[in-house]
Protein backbone atom coordinates (compact mmCIF):
# COMPACT_ATOMS: atom_id res chain seq x y z
CA UNK A 1 0.00 0.00 0.00
CA UNK A 2 2.34 2.04 0.84
CA UNK A 3 4.14 1.75 -2.39
CA UNK A 4 1.29 2.50 -4.34
CA UNK A 5 1.23 5.74 -2.45
CA UNK A 6 4.42 6.51 -3.86
CA UNK A 7 4.31 6.00 -7.15
CA UNK A 8 0.71 7.67 -7.11
CA UNK A 9 3.08 11.34 -5.79
CA UNK A 10 5.40 10.78 -8.87
CA UNK A 11 2.80 10.37 -11.24
CA UNK A 12 0.90 13.11 -9.55
CA UNK A 13 3.80 15.31 -8.22
CA UNK A 14 1.21 18.36 -7.93
CA UNK A 15 0.14 16.79 -4.71
CA UNK A 16 3.42 17.97 -2.96
CA UNK A 17 1.78 21.58 -2.86
CA UNK A 18 -0.69 19.95 -0.64
CA UNK A 19 1.81 21.11 1.90
CA UNK A 20 1.33 24.81 1.30
CA UNK A 21 -2.48 24.94 2.14
CA UNK A 22 -1.90 24.92 6.11
CA UNK A 23 1.17 27.92 5.13
CA UNK A 24 -2.27 29.52 4.06
CA UNK A 25 -3.25 30.13 7.65
CA UNK A 26 0.16 29.78 9.30
CA UNK A 27 2.12 32.10 7.15
CA UNK A 28 5.29 31.95 9.87
CA UNK A 29 5.82 28.01 8.96
CA UNK A 30 6.11 29.14 5.45
CA UNK A 31 9.40 28.36 5.29
CA UNK A 32 9.07 24.85 7.02
CA UNK A 33 6.13 24.16 4.76
CA UNK A 34 8.62 24.76 1.57
CA UNK A 35 11.70 22.58 3.20
CA UNK A 36 8.49 19.34 3.00
CA UNK A 37 8.43 19.91 -0.46
CA UNK A 38 11.77 20.35 -1.49
CA UNK A 39 12.71 17.03 1.01
CA UNK A 40 9.27 15.28 -1.02
CA UNK A 41 10.97 15.93 -3.96
CA UNK A 42 14.24 14.59 -2.83
CA UNK A 43 12.85 11.48 -1.99
CA UNK A 44 11.52 11.21 -5.61
CA UNK A 45 14.99 11.06 -6.63
CA UNK A 46 17.28 9.95 -3.83
CA UNK A 47 17.77 6.88 -1.14
CA UNK A 48 17.00 6.82 3.01
CA UNK A 49 20.51 7.77 3.34
CA UNK A 50 19.76 11.10 2.94
CA UNK A 51 16.40 11.75 4.70
CA UNK A 52 18.32 9.47 7.73
CA UNK A 53 21.02 12.55 7.61
CA UNK A 54 18.49 15.21 7.64
CA UNK A 55 17.02 13.50 10.45
CA UNK A 56 20.13 13.13 12.45
CA UNK A 57 21.36 16.97 11.55
CA UNK A 58 17.98 18.58 12.15
CA UNK A 59 17.33 16.91 15.56
CA UNK A 60 20.81 18.12 17.07
CA UNK A 61 20.98 21.44 15.48
CA UNK A 62 17.75 22.87 15.88
CA UNK A 63 17.54 22.70 19.71
CA UNK A 64 14.59 24.49 21.32
CA UNK A 65 16.54 27.17 22.35
CA UNK A 66 16.22 28.11 18.79
CA UNK A 67 12.45 28.37 18.73
CA UNK A 68 10.10 25.94 20.51
CA UNK A 69 7.47 25.53 17.88
CA UNK A 70 10.01 24.91 15.38
CA UNK A 71 11.26 22.18 17.48
CA UNK A 72 8.47 20.37 18.13
CA UNK A 73 7.40 20.63 14.42
CA UNK A 74 11.04 19.33 12.97
CA UNK A 75 10.67 16.52 15.34
CA UNK A 76 7.22 15.37 14.44
CA UNK A 77 8.60 15.81 11.03
CA UNK A 78 11.20 13.87 11.23
CA UNK A 79 9.62 11.10 13.31
CA UNK A 80 7.06 10.91 10.12
CA UNK A 81 9.74 10.47 8.06
CA UNK A 82 11.53 7.42 10.11
CA UNK A 83 8.61 6.04 10.71
CA UNK A 84 7.38 6.16 6.69
CA UNK A 85 10.75 4.57 5.76
CA UNK A 86 10.08 2.04 8.32
CA UNK A 87 7.20 0.89 7.31
CA UNK A 88 8.10 1.21 3.53
CA UNK A 89 10.55 -1.23 3.96
CA UNK A 90 8.91 -3.61 6.87
CA UNK A 91 5.05 -3.47 6.29
CA UNK A 92 2.96 -4.07 9.24
CA UNK A 93 4.53 -7.98 9.19
CA UNK A 94 5.80 -8.24 12.82
CA UNK A 95 7.83 -11.11 12.03
CA UNK A 96 9.97 -9.05 9.74
CA UNK A 97 10.84 -6.17 11.81
CA UNK A 98 14.10 -6.20 13.32
CA UNK A 99 15.36 -7.86 16.72
CA UNK A 100 18.22 -5.92 18.27
CA UNK A 101 20.31 -8.30 20.61
CA UNK A 102 19.61 -8.61 24.09
CA UNK A 103 21.56 -5.51 25.72
CA UNK A 104 19.76 -3.72 23.00
CA UNK A 105 16.29 -5.13 24.36
CA UNK A 106 17.15 -4.99 28.34
CA UNK A 107 18.71 -1.61 28.63
CA UNK A 108 15.20 0.51 28.09
CA UNK A 109 13.26 -2.10 29.57
CA UNK A 110 14.97 -2.08 33.03
CA UNK A 111 15.51 1.51 32.50
CA UNK A 112 11.90 2.53 32.16
CA UNK A 113 10.93 -0.07 34.19
CA UNK A 114 13.31 1.54 37.18
CA UNK A 115 11.63 4.88 36.36
CA UNK A 116 7.98 3.26 36.59
CA UNK A 117 8.87 1.88 40.16
CA UNK A 118 10.46 5.08 41.21
CA UNK A 119 7.37 6.89 39.54
CA UNK A 120 4.61 4.83 41.77
CA UNK A 121 6.64 6.26 45.10
CA UNK A 122 7.32 9.69 43.84
CA UNK A 123 5.56 12.62 45.41
CA UNK A 124 5.57 13.68 42.06
CA UNK A 125 4.09 11.22 39.87
CA UNK A 126 3.16 13.44 36.94
CA UNK A 127 6.29 14.67 36.62
CA UNK A 128 7.85 11.03 36.69
CA UNK A 129 4.94 9.85 34.10
CA UNK A 130 6.19 12.50 31.69
CA UNK A 131 9.63 11.94 31.69
CA UNK A 132 8.14 7.59 30.77
CA UNK A 133 7.01 8.75 28.39
CA UNK A 134 9.14 10.87 26.58
CA UNK A 135 11.89 8.29 26.91
CA UNK A 136 9.84 5.46 25.45
CA UNK A 137 9.35 8.00 22.54
CA UNK A 138 13.03 8.09 22.58
CA UNK A 139 13.51 4.56 22.29
CA UNK A 140 11.21 4.13 19.46
CA UNK A 141 13.32 6.77 17.60
CA UNK A 142 15.93 4.60 18.11
CA UNK A 143 14.26 1.32 16.98
CA UNK A 144 13.79 3.19 13.78
CA UNK A 145 17.41 4.31 12.86
CA UNK A 146 17.77 0.70 13.72
CA UNK A 147 15.64 -0.81 11.89
CA UNK A 148 17.04 1.25 8.84
CA UNK A 149 20.30 0.30 9.58
CA UNK A 150 19.55 -2.99 9.43
CA UNK A 151 17.78 -2.74 6.05
CA UNK A 152 20.34 -0.65 4.19
CA UNK A 153 23.20 -2.23 5.89
CA UNK A 154 24.59 1.51 5.80
CA UNK A 155 27.45 1.82 8.37
CA UNK A 156 28.71 5.43 7.44
CA UNK A 157 25.62 7.51 7.42
CA UNK A 158 25.60 7.49 10.78
CA UNK A 159 28.93 8.86 11.87
CA UNK A 160 29.03 11.06 8.35
CA UNK A 161 25.76 12.46 10.19
CA UNK A 162 27.47 13.30 13.45
CA UNK A 163 30.51 14.73 11.80
CA UNK A 164 28.84 16.93 9.88
CA UNK A 165 27.31 18.04 12.56
CA UNK A 166 30.48 18.57 14.64
CA UNK A 167 31.93 20.82 11.65
CA UNK A 168 28.93 22.69 11.35
CA UNK A 169 29.32 23.59 14.77
CA UNK A 170 32.98 24.28 14.43
CA UNK A 171 32.25 26.30 11.36
CA UNK A 172 29.94 28.82 13.72
CA UNK A 173 32.33 29.25 15.93
CA UNK A 174 34.93 30.41 13.73
CA UNK A 175 32.08 32.93 11.75
CA UNK A 176 31.28 33.93 15.44
CA UNK A 177 35.15 34.90 16.08
CA UNK A 178 35.47 36.14 12.86
CA UNK A 179 32.32 38.45 11.75
CA UNK A 180 30.72 39.00 15.18
CA UNK A 181 31.69 40.56 18.75
CA UNK A 182 31.68 37.13 19.97
CA UNK A 183 34.08 37.26 23.04
CA UNK A 184 36.44 34.43 23.54
CA UNK A 185 36.91 34.88 27.54
CA UNK A 186 32.95 35.67 27.68
CA UNK A 187 32.83 31.88 26.76
CA UNK A 188 34.37 30.99 29.97
CA UNK A 189 30.90 32.36 32.00
CA UNK A 190 28.44 31.42 29.70
CA UNK A 191 25.95 28.46 30.35
CA UNK A 192 24.85 28.68 26.59
CA UNK A 193 26.84 29.76 23.63
CA UNK A 194 25.30 31.43 20.60
CA UNK A 195 25.96 30.81 17.71
CA UNK A 196 24.60 33.48 15.27
CA UNK A 197 21.24 31.94 15.85
CA UNK A 198 22.07 28.70 17.35
CA UNK A 199 21.88 28.89 20.91
CA UNK A 200 23.97 25.34 22.38
CA UNK A 201 25.09 24.02 25.86
CA UNK A 202 29.17 23.99 25.57
CA UNK A 203 29.10 20.30 27.21
CA UNK A 204 26.85 19.41 24.07
CA UNK A 205 29.36 21.04 21.78
CA UNK A 206 31.98 19.28 23.61
CA UNK A 207 30.39 15.75 23.02
CA UNK A 208 30.12 16.42 19.26
CA UNK A 209 34.01 17.56 18.92
CA UNK A 210 34.91 14.46 21.09
CA UNK A 211 33.19 12.22 18.84
CA UNK A 212 34.47 13.27 15.45
CA UNK A 213 38.06 13.69 16.48
CA UNK A 214 37.88 10.13 17.51
CA UNK A 215 36.56 9.02 14.23
CA UNK A 216 39.08 11.44 12.20
CA UNK A 217 42.15 10.47 14.43
CA UNK A 218 41.31 6.79 13.38
CA UNK A 219 40.63 7.73 9.40
CA UNK A 220 44.05 9.90 9.47
CA UNK A 221 45.64 6.72 10.65
CA UNK A 222 44.41 3.95 8.27
CA UNK A 223 43.68 6.09 5.43
CA UNK A 224 46.58 5.56 2.72
CA UNK A 225 45.53 8.42 0.34
CA UNK A 226 47.54 11.61 1.14
CA UNK A 227 44.84 14.18 -0.17
CA UNK A 228 42.63 12.19 2.72
CA UNK A 229 45.40 11.93 5.40
CA UNK A 230 46.38 15.67 4.71
CA UNK A 231 42.33 16.90 5.02
CA UNK A 232 41.61 14.61 8.05
CA UNK A 233 44.57 17.07 9.45
CA UNK A 234 42.90 20.35 8.70
CA UNK A 235 39.73 18.78 10.17
CA UNK A 236 41.29 17.43 13.58
CA UNK A 237 42.73 21.26 13.97
CA UNK A 238 39.53 22.90 13.07
CA UNK A 239 37.77 20.59 15.90
CA UNK A 240 40.19 21.03 18.87
CA UNK A 241 39.92 24.51 18.28
CA UNK A 242 36.36 24.36 18.36
CA UNK A 243 36.54 22.32 21.72
CA UNK A 244 39.27 24.48 23.12
CA UNK A 245 37.05 27.43 22.35
CA UNK A 246 34.27 25.79 24.16
CA UNK A 247 36.22 25.71 27.78
CA UNK A 248 34.50 22.38 28.18
CA UNK A 249 37.06 20.94 30.68
CA UNK A 250 35.15 17.38 31.59
CA UNK A 251 35.36 16.83 27.55
CA UNK A 252 38.77 17.78 26.92
CA UNK A 253 39.91 15.34 30.23
CA UNK A 254 38.24 12.83 28.49
CA UNK A 255 39.42 13.08 25.52
CA UNK A 256 42.80 13.15 26.46
CA UNK A 257 42.36 9.71 28.32
CA UNK A 258 40.37 8.27 25.34
CA UNK A 259 42.66 9.18 22.72
CA UNK A 260 45.85 7.79 24.60
CA UNK A 261 43.74 4.12 24.69
CA UNK A 262 43.12 4.36 21.29
CA UNK A 263 46.62 5.07 20.32
CA UNK A 264 47.45 1.86 22.57
CA UNK A 265 45.33 -0.09 20.47
CA UNK A 266 46.10 0.93 16.99
CA UNK A 267 49.57 1.67 17.50
CA UNK A 268 51.59 1.82 20.85
CA UNK A 269 54.45 4.04 19.44
CA UNK A 270 52.00 7.10 18.71
CA UNK A 271 51.53 7.30 22.63
CA UNK A 272 54.90 8.39 22.77
CA UNK A 273 54.51 11.29 20.19
CA UNK A 274 51.08 12.63 21.43
CA UNK A 275 52.67 12.61 24.93
CA UNK A 276 55.61 14.54 23.49
CA UNK A 277 53.33 17.01 21.81
CA UNK A 278 51.46 17.52 24.37
CA UNK A 279 54.59 18.06 26.34
CA UNK A 280 55.82 20.59 23.78
CA UNK A 281 52.71 22.39 23.68
CA UNK A 282 52.68 23.01 27.65
CA UNK A 283 55.69 24.24 27.35
CA UNK A 284 54.02 27.50 26.48
CA UNK A 285 52.97 27.77 29.16
CA UNK A 286 56.22 28.98 30.78
CA UNK A 287 55.50 32.03 29.20
CA UNK A 288 53.87 34.33 31.51
CA UNK A 289 51.16 36.03 29.32
CA UNK A 290 49.95 32.64 27.83
CA UNK A 291 50.16 31.29 31.52
CA UNK A 292 47.95 34.31 32.78
CA UNK A 293 45.52 33.93 29.94
CA UNK A 294 45.30 29.96 30.64
CA UNK A 295 43.86 30.44 33.83
CA UNK A 296 41.83 32.94 33.14
CA UNK A 297 40.02 31.47 30.53
CA UNK A 298 40.41 27.69 32.39
CA UNK A 299 39.03 29.14 35.50
CA UNK A 300 41.76 27.50 37.37
CA UNK A 301 40.70 29.03 40.69
CA UNK A 302 37.00 28.30 40.71
CA UNK A 303 38.24 24.42 38.95
CA UNK A 304 35.06 22.84 40.60
CA UNK A 305 32.75 25.50 39.35
CA UNK A 306 30.02 24.89 42.06
CA UNK A 307 30.26 20.92 41.90
CA UNK A 308 31.65 20.90 45.45
CA UNK A 309 27.99 22.95 46.89
CA UNK A 310 25.94 20.18 44.51
CA UNK A 311 27.87 16.87 45.60
CA UNK A 312 27.02 18.58 49.77
CA UNK A 313 23.69 19.06 48.51
CA UNK A 314 23.71 15.55 46.86
CA UNK A 315 25.00 13.70 49.78
CA UNK A 316 22.50 15.25 52.49
CA UNK A 317 19.70 14.54 49.99
CA UNK A 318 20.50 10.80 49.32
CA UNK A 319 19.45 9.63 53.29
CA UNK A 320 16.24 10.34 52.47
CA UNK A 321 15.46 9.09 48.46
CA UNK A 322 17.94 6.27 48.19
CA UNK A 323 15.50 3.54 48.43
CA UNK A 324 13.30 4.50 45.12
CA UNK A 325 14.72 7.88 44.23
CA UNK A 326 12.99 11.60 44.56
CA UNK A 327 11.28 10.26 40.87
CA UNK A 328 12.39 10.74 37.56
CA UNK A 329 13.02 14.88 37.38
CA UNK A 330 12.18 15.50 41.06
CA UNK A 331 15.64 15.83 42.46
CA UNK A 332 15.65 19.37 42.64
CA UNK A 333 12.54 19.54 44.97
CA UNK A 334 14.59 17.93 47.39
CA UNK A 335 17.73 20.36 46.95
CA UNK A 336 15.37 23.06 47.64
CA UNK A 337 14.90 20.95 51.28
CA UNK A 338 17.68 19.93 51.89
CA UNK A 339 20.68 22.63 50.85
CA UNK A 340 20.57 23.93 53.99
CA UNK A 341 22.50 27.19 52.62
CA UNK A 342 21.78 30.66 54.14
CA UNK A 343 19.36 32.80 52.72
CA UNK A 344 20.97 34.86 50.49
CA UNK A 345 24.32 33.50 50.58
CA UNK A 346 26.95 33.15 47.88
CA UNK A 347 26.31 29.26 47.90
CA UNK A 348 22.11 29.61 48.59
CA UNK A 349 22.04 32.12 45.52
CA UNK A 350 24.89 29.79 43.08
CA UNK A 351 22.61 26.70 43.88
CA UNK A 352 18.91 28.49 43.02
CA UNK A 353 20.91 29.42 39.56
CA UNK A 354 21.84 25.59 39.32
CA UNK A 355 18.57 24.18 40.06
CA UNK A 356 16.26 26.55 37.83
CA UNK A 357 18.50 26.83 34.83
CA UNK A 358 18.20 22.52 34.42
CA UNK A 359 15.27 20.53 34.52
CA UNK A 360 16.66 17.72 35.51
CA UNK A 361 20.54 16.14 36.07
CA UNK A 362 20.80 18.27 39.05
CA UNK A 363 23.46 16.18 40.17
CA UNK A 364 25.76 16.83 37.70
CA UNK A 365 27.06 13.63 37.42
CA UNK A 366 25.58 10.13 35.63
CA UNK A 367 26.02 7.79 38.12
CA UNK A 368 24.09 10.36 41.21
CA UNK A 369 22.03 11.61 38.45
CA UNK A 370 20.36 7.57 38.82
CA UNK A 371 21.08 7.63 42.50
CA UNK A 372 19.16 10.70 43.50
CA UNK A 373 16.48 10.67 40.64
CA UNK A 374 16.03 6.68 40.92
CA UNK A 375 16.96 5.37 43.72
CA UNK A 376 19.55 2.26 44.46
CA UNK A 377 17.93 0.75 41.52
CA UNK A 378 19.01 3.53 39.31
CA UNK A 379 22.54 3.59 40.82
CA UNK A 380 22.78 0.01 40.46
CA UNK A 381 21.52 0.30 36.35
CA UNK A 382 24.39 3.25 35.87
CA UNK A 383 26.88 0.81 37.06
CA UNK A 384 26.19 -2.27 35.18
CA UNK A 385 25.52 -0.52 32.14
CA UNK A 386 28.97 0.69 31.31
CA UNK A 387 30.05 -2.96 32.30
CA UNK A 388 27.77 -4.55 29.67
CA UNK A 389 28.60 -2.27 27.33
CA UNK A 390 32.75 -2.73 27.24
CA UNK A 391 32.04 -6.79 27.38
CA UNK A 392 30.03 -6.43 24.23
CA UNK A 393 32.30 -3.98 22.66
CA UNK A 394 35.40 -6.06 23.36
CA UNK A 395 34.09 -8.80 22.02
CA UNK A 396 32.97 -7.53 18.86
CA UNK A 397 36.65 -5.80 18.52
CA UNK A 398 38.26 -8.94 19.21
CA UNK A 399 36.01 -10.66 16.36
CA UNK A 400 36.09 -8.38 13.52
CA UNK A 401 40.12 -7.87 13.81
CA UNK A 402 39.73 -11.11 12.56
CA UNK A 403 37.07 -10.46 9.67
CA UNK A 404 37.09 -6.76 8.39
CA UNK A 405 39.55 -4.24 9.01
CA UNK A 406 37.31 -1.05 8.38
CA UNK A 407 34.97 -2.63 11.11
CA UNK A 408 37.79 -2.93 13.58
CA UNK A 409 38.55 0.37 13.46
CA UNK A 410 35.66 1.43 13.70
CA UNK A 411 34.29 -0.55 16.41
CA UNK A 412 37.59 0.59 18.35
CA UNK A 413 36.45 4.51 17.88
CA UNK A 414 33.05 3.05 19.43
CA UNK A 415 34.93 1.62 22.52
CA UNK A 416 37.15 4.89 22.95
CA UNK A 417 33.86 7.43 22.20
CA UNK A 418 32.11 4.91 25.37
CA UNK A 419 35.32 5.09 27.36
CA UNK A 420 34.88 9.08 27.23
CA UNK A 421 31.20 8.81 27.66
CA UNK A 422 31.15 6.88 30.79
CA UNK A 423 34.31 8.66 32.16
CA UNK A 424 32.87 12.02 31.12
CA UNK A 425 29.38 10.97 33.45
CA UNK A 426 31.68 11.32 36.77
CA UNK A 427 31.90 15.30 35.69
CA UNK A 428 28.51 15.39 33.67
CA UNK A 429 24.90 13.78 33.63
CA UNK A 430 23.59 14.12 30.31
CA UNK A 431 24.71 12.30 27.08
CA UNK A 432 23.51 8.36 27.93
CA UNK A 433 19.99 8.62 28.82
CA UNK A 434 18.36 11.67 29.80
CA UNK A 435 14.92 11.04 30.13
CA UNK A 436 14.22 10.92 26.03
CA UNK A 437 16.68 14.19 25.59
CA UNK A 438 17.17 13.86 21.79
CA UNK A 439 20.06 16.36 21.31
CA UNK A 440 22.12 14.99 24.42
CA UNK A 441 21.37 11.00 23.81
CA UNK A 442 21.20 10.91 20.61
CA UNK A 443 24.69 10.41 19.27
CA UNK A 444 25.64 7.72 22.01
CA UNK A 445 22.71 5.86 20.64
CA UNK A 446 23.27 5.87 17.14
CA UNK A 447 26.60 4.38 17.82
CA UNK A 448 25.31 2.01 20.34
CA UNK A 449 22.79 0.95 17.42
CA UNK A 450 26.35 0.55 15.02
CA UNK A 451 27.74 -1.75 17.27
CA UNK A 452 24.65 -3.57 17.86
CA UNK A 453 24.80 -4.24 14.06
CA UNK A 454 28.41 -5.14 14.31
CA UNK A 455 27.65 -8.04 17.23
CA UNK A 456 25.03 -9.70 14.82
CA UNK A 457 27.78 -9.55 12.09
CA UNK A 458 30.08 -11.80 14.22
CA UNK A 459 27.83 -13.83 16.01
CA UNK A 460 25.61 -16.55 14.73
CA UNK A 461 22.31 -14.02 15.37
CA UNK A 462 24.13 -12.08 12.56
CA UNK A 463 23.81 -15.33 10.37
CA UNK A 464 21.79 -13.40 7.83
CA UNK A 465 23.33 -9.91 7.83
CA UNK A 466 26.50 -8.68 5.41
CA UNK A 467 28.44 -5.44 6.07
Amino acid sequence: MIKDIINSLKKNQLLILLPLIPAIFFSQYLVIFLSIIVVILLYLKFDDSLFVFITIFTFLTLTSTLDENLRLFIQIFNYGVLGFLFFKHYGLDFKNYPVPTKLFVYVPVVFISIMLFSTVFSNYPALGFEQIFRTILFFILIYLYYGLLLYNKDIYTFIISLSITGLFFACLLIYSFMFTDVSLLAFADEYMIKLTHFFVHKNTLGVFFTIVIIFFTLYSYYTKSKVQKYFSYFVLVLLSLGLITTNSRSSIMVLFVGLVYLFFQIDKRLIKYFFISAALFGSLFLLKPVRDFAELYMRFESFSTGRDLIYETVFKTLPHVWLTGSGPAATKYYFFEYSNYLMGSHEQLWMDYHIDKTIFGHAHNYYLYYFTDLGILGFIFSVLFPIFYFIMNYKVVQKTKLLDKKLYYISIAILTIGITFFLRGMLEWGGIISYGTISLDLPFWLLLCLLDYFYKLTNKEGSNYEA
